[in-house]
């Protein structure tokens, strides 16, 4: 149910609280001006915490610098730039060493973002309970922390799986950590989307349950399999100003799938009743090699005047990394060996990543749900990508996406799309 970097928090500079304030802030503000060993730890926290250390409180976070174009003139429309994509801050404080709290706000595009607001009691590892606004335990890649991913943007079903809900929460680890669990309650939220206040009296039942193949004592010799599954069940009722229907958009293009909107009930199409979801999911890794695989179907039952109808997306990836410097693949994230230092011959790490998804709407729903003009039958792209880690905190990537379309435009198929990304990624 969790994003790891919480429960299993990364290494952190502890600074012990004195009994003078001055001593504090003098210590914070040497390690933030003069980045002292201390404050620059790779992978860490700058953490305040009390001479026991059972209570903390640390901040981190990252800040990425994207940049998109067009290889074709198809897409004319949509200009060349570079924009800030995220600028987010975890703070994360604990209290006797069980209690917890996130604060997730993010600062792209000149405005203030809540993202994660949460708290958690974590009474044992198998055994952990949440509340707040959080990621619904669904998507594999998104349950990934923004900062580790392969690729410039999430694949489609990320797309498809909910983001950010309120609610409860509970989760946790079993088996010796070859079974982990979890699973919410909250208000609910259309495909893809995140809420900050309900919209209906509907409510969202979620689980994910993932397993490991085998023990750790043989995963150093056959690598870490782990498979699993997840889901969502609920209610939806949507109005003319909320229909509580997804907006299906891919990076750079802009939207690709959404249900008709109106002026009125005969117009416009509105979620009215079950919302459903099923999500299997894998992830292999071994030594420098990286594979990760996701499939999700859902279904919402939508009406428009005295028509109805249960509207199917599914979408799917399967995408593989490697670091081609040796260092080990996982889900966290690559950790260069030999930092780049000029002139030390030390380059940092390289990888290499490739990955093939794809989207489909269901055919029930055009024409009299989804405007075939408009919106895509189908979606598939191939990427590739290259990631350049200079060290612990620095990462650049450059990622080429290839998309066709079935549909979509008035004439046919949209025309296919040739999109280069690239980032520029400080994260602490």
């Amino acid at each position: 149910m969790r994003e790891t970097r919480l429960l299993k928090p990364r290494s952190r500079t502890s600074v012990p609280c004195a009994p003078g304030v001055i001593r504090v802030c003098a210590r914070l503000l040497l390690c933030g001006l003069c980045l002292c060993p201390a404050a620059a730890a790779a992978q860490s926290a700058l953490t305040i915490a009390s001479a026991d250390g059972a209570n903390q409180l640390s901040i981190r976070g990252y800040v990425q610098i994207d940049a998109r174009a067009f290889l074709d003139h198809d897409h004319d429309e949509t200009p060349s730039a570079f924009y800030v994509r995220r600028a987010r801050i975890f703070i994360d404080g604990s209290t006797q060493n069980w209690f917890r709290f996130r604060i997730t706000p993010d600062f792209a595009g000149s405005r203030l973002t809540l993202y994660d607001a949460y708290f958690e009691a974590r009474f044992s590892s198998a055994f952990v309970f949440r509340g707040g606004k959080f990621k619904v335990p669904v998507g594999l890649e998104r349950l990934q922390v923004g900062s580790d991913l392969r690729f410039v943007e999430r694949a489609f079903p990320t797309v498809l799986a909910p983001n950010r809900d309120i609610g409860i929460g509970l989760g946790g680890d079993l088996a010796g950590d070859r079974v982990s669990y979890a699973a919410s309650f909250t208000n609910g939220v259309a495909d893809g989307l995140s809420a900050d206040v309900e919209s209906d009296e509907g409510k969202d039942l979620a689980g994910r349950v993932m397993v490991r193949a085998w023990g750790r004592p043989h995963e150093a010799r056959r690598g870490t399999l782990s498979v699993g599954a997840a889901g969502t069940w609920g209610r939806a009722s949507g109005t003319l100003a909320q229909t509580g229907l997804p907006v299906v958009e891919q990076i750079g293009v802009g939207t690709v799938f959404r249900y008709r909107a109106g002026l009125t009930s005969d117009t416009t199409a509105l979620a009215d009743g079950r919302r459903a979801r099923v999500m299997p999911q894998a992830t292999y890794y071994r030594g420098p090699l990286g594979v990760m695989a996701e499939y999700i179907r859902t279904g919402q039952d939508v009406t428009r005047g005295a028509e109805r109808t249960t509207g199917h997306l599914t979408a799917w990836q399967v995408a593989g990394s490697w670091v081609a410097t040796g260092e080990k693949n996982s889900l966290q994230g690559i950790k260069p060996a030999n930092p780049l230092v000029p002139g030390s011959g030390h380059w940092g790490a390289l990888e290499l990543a490739v990955r093939y998804h794809a989207f489909n709407a269901d055919a029930s729903v055009f024409p009299v749900y989804a405007d075939p003009a408009g919106s895509v039958r189908a979606v598939r792209a191939w990427d590739v990508s290259a990631n350049w880690y200079w060290n612990a905190f620095v990462k650049f990537m450059v990622n080429y996406e290839h998309s066709t379309y079935d549909g979509g435009a008035p004439d046919g198929d949209r025309p296919a799309a040739h999109l280069v990304l690239a980032r520029m990624q400080f994260s602490l």
